[in-house]
């Protein structure tokens, strides 16, 4: 299954995701490391939610975890749009 631009396991006629939406954006240069966070998200699992005030760093946040785990993260960007 799969094949070019699908995930591995979905056939192209199941993923309607744009491929941009699986991966996160790379971290900003200026970007704090939160060690401490990370390390909170690092014991959190299958599922992690996090819910914050907007601005308050949520993606960046996942993004330095997801780049901590390597090839075993998985991302899948949301918008408004996206509610149907």
């Amino acid at each position: 299954m799969g094949g070019p631009g699908v995930p591995l396991g979905l056939s192209r006629a199941a993923s309607p995701v744009v491929v941009t939406k699986l991966a996160p954006d790379a971290l900003p240069e200026d970007h704090v490391p939160r060690s401490r966070l990370v390390r909170s998200l690092d014991a959190t699992r299958p599922l992690t939610v996090v819910v914050a005030a907007p601005g308050s760093g949520k993606t960046v946040l996942l993004t330095e975890w997801a780049a901590g785990l390597g090839p075993i993260s998985r991302w899948l960007s949301l918008d408004d749009d996206d509610n149907d």
